[in-house]
């Protein structure tokens, strides 16, 4: 994962507080990607700050603590 895409995804889920948010809300954060950046599943799982698991039947994404 590009650090600066870690990074916006790590701080959206600190500054919302966050648990955990789905990859499909991920996909869909205005906020954090304006312009044309998605963040893979790959990605999400190669980087270390965030753990992946299947919450509610769907691909969910925390930050490890």
């Amino acid at each position: 994962m590009t650090s600066l895409r870690g990074f916006l995804v790590f701080a959206d889920m600190l500054v919302n507080r966050s648990s955990y948010r789905t990859f499909l809300e991920l996909q869909d954060v205005a906020e954090l990607f304006p312009f044309a950046c998605r963040v893979s599943k790959e990605e999400l799982v190669a980087d270390e700050r965030f753990e992946v698991n299947n919450f509610g039947g769907e691909f969910s994404v925390g930050v490890r603590e």
